[in-house]
Formats: structure tokens, C-alpha cells, sequence
């Protein structure tokens, strides 16, 4: 039963239903808790961490995110381990903390740039850059900026969400040196994507 409520979880998950999730995964947790299944606990912490995110309770996010991590830690499971430090990087975000944000950020970062997995390292650059830009760290904050950019279009990847995000945050940056023409035409050239994109989604949909 433990784990047809984790599947149901998964489910109202991924329809954005996270009240409806938390509550599976929260009851998928006492049945486990009453039939001794410790090693289901590390993954039930998780998805719990994971719908608290994503309803914004960010002190019970970090908690349970943080509760996951350690016994994920005990079990020696790296690749859940790192899970945690980029959900963790996410809350921090959320936050605006760019202490904790480098922290976990950075041994994820590690991790995954020892894999070569691309797509974690662009996010997490990304992320970084975040990191520098609200210590005020411009310069470093471009350049991580402009690395997680080049990298994501180097793999031949066209995120459009993730390519924008970036842009948007170096329009920002370029307005407050007063570099106004630069993030002007930054912006002109996200809404033309953004209105390419929309145009297209509503054409494949029809």
C-alpha cells in the first residue's frame, strides 16, 4: 500500500496537485514507519521536501530535504545525496540566500561536472551566477551567466526557458551598471523568442 500512495504522490506531483501529493507521500511514510521499512524513508523525506518546495513552505522544504539528505548520506547513496544539494540549491533561491545557495550548489556542481552531465552543470552555473549577483559579485555573476549559456547551446540543446532565465538576469545586471541600450535590446530579443515560442506551442496544439 506504501508504495501505491508514493505512485500516487508521483502522480498529483506531476499535475501540480501538491497538497494532494504531500498527503500520500506523508501517509506513505507512517504505513513504511509501521512496517519497519527504514529504507524507504530516505526517498519519502525527499518527495515530502520536494511538494513543500513547491508550495512555498520553504522552512519544511529545507527540513525535510535536509532530514533525506543525512540518510541518504548513511546509505553512501551519491546520487541522491546530490538530489538533495540541487532541491536544497532551489529553496535557497527561492530564499534569495547566496551562502547556502554556493554551498550546496557548488558540491552538486562537483558532482556532475566529474559525470560530464551537461544539463546539471548549465542549471547549476546558473545558479552560482545567482549567488554572485545577490552578494553583488557582478563580474562573477556575468561570467558564470555567459558559461551556463554557451554550454547549454554548445550540446545543442535550445531550452528556451532556461536560455531566457539567463538572459534575464544579465539585462538586470547590465541596467543597474547602466548599461540600459545593452539590456534594452536583451529584453526586445526575449520578447521576440518569447512570442515565437507561443506562437508555436498554440500552432502545435491546433
Amino acid at each position: 500500500l506504501d508504495d501505491l500512495l508514493r505512485d500516487q504522490g508521483r502522480h498529483w506531483y506531476s499535475a501540480n496537485e501538491y497538497e494532494k501529493s504531500l498527503a500520500c507521500h506523508q501517509e506513505a511514510m507512517e504505513i513504511s514507519g509501521l512496517h519497519l521499512k527504514d529504507s524507504s524513508a530516505g526517498v519519502d523525506y525527499l518527495n515530502i521536501g520536494m511538494t513543500f518546495k513547491s508550495l512555498k513552505r520553504y522552512p519544511e522544504a529545507i527540513e525535510a530535504l535536509r532530514t533525506a539528505r543525512e540518510m541518504f548520506k548513511e546509505a553512501k547513496d551519491s546520487y541522491y545525496i546530490v538530489t538533495c544539494d540541487e532541491e536544497l540549491t532551489e529553496v535557497y533561491i527561492a530564499l534569495g540566500n547566496p551562502v547556502e545557495i554556493q554551498y550546496y550548489a557548488q558540491r552538486a556542481l562537483d558532482f556532475y561536472t566529474l559525470l560530464q552531465n551537461h544539463r546539471h552543470m548549465w542549471w547549476l552555473k546558473y545558479y552560482i551566477g545567482i549567488a554572485h549577483r545577490l552578494l553583488g559579485e557582478d563580474d562573477e555573476a556575468i561570467e558564470l551567466f555567459e558559461d551556463a549559456k554557451s554550454l547549454a547551446l554548445a550540446m545543442g540543446y535550445q531550452e528556451w526557458e532556461f536560455l531566457i532565465k539567463v538572459e534575464k538576469e544579465m539585462a538586470e545586471m547590465f541596467i543597474v551598471r547602466g548599461r540600459v541600450h545593452e539590456a534594452n535590446e536583451i529584453f526586445r530579443r526575449i520578447k521576440s523568442v518569447e512570442d515565437i515560442v507561443r506562437s508555436e506551442t498554440v500552432h502545435e496544439a491546433a
